[in-house]
Parts: C-alpha cells; structure tokens; sequence
C-alpha cells in the first residue's frame, strides 16, 4: 500500500522541537508524529467511550426539556430542600468542591 503524504506548517521554534524530541525518541519526524498521533486519537477514543453514557443521557434530557411548556413569566418554582441537597451536591461533584473526581487516581 502506498504511503499519503501530510503536509505541515510550523513556526521554526516549533520545527526543532519536534525534530528533537523525534531524534531524541530514535525517530524520524514521520514517524514521530504518527507515534503522536495514534497516541491522541487512542486518547479521543477513550474520552468518548467513558463519556458515552453521560453525553447521551444529556442530549436525552436536553431534547425533553426542549419540549417542556416555556415557564410563565416570573416564576420562580421553589425546590424542596431535598432537591436543593440535590442540587448542591450536583453542583459540588461539578466543580470537583466534593473532592470526589469519580476516577480514582486522576484530578478532575
């Protein structure tokens, strides 16, 4: 199978970086960055598959609340203090104040 060519461009600083660090890895640049790139695409693979189950469940909810009744003018509906807890615990495992990044071994 013949090999396709990419074609880069960029800045001389960045050129040598890459061409050391590909000498310094006993490649040629090629392969080099091919390395880099299989290794980033394994990555986005596996972003994706971890993050299936929520990017679905979001894009479920978003399409109901997309069909909900827009809510009256100056309504404000109160939450039970149950659903504040709720709330506030969501909102805490969001912003990592939980201290609970959900993977063990890696920071939010």
């Amino acid at each position: 199978m013949a090999a396709k060519r990419f074609s880069i461009s960029t800045t001389p600083e960045m050129h040598a970086l890459i061409k050391e660090h590909a000498e310094n890895a006993g490649l040629d640049v090629s392969a080099y960055l091919v390395a880099a790139a299989i290794q980033q695409i394994t990555h986005d693979v596996h972003v994706r598959a971890v993050f299936a189950d929520l990017d679905s469940a979001i894009n479920d909810l978003e399409g109901r609340a997309a069909a909900l009744p827009p809510e009256p003018a100056g309504a404000t509906p109160a939450l039970t203090e149950q659903e504040r807890r709720e709330v506030d615990e969501i909102a805490a495992l969001i912003s990592g104040a939980s201290g609970d990044t959900g993977r063990q071994g890696h920071a939010a």
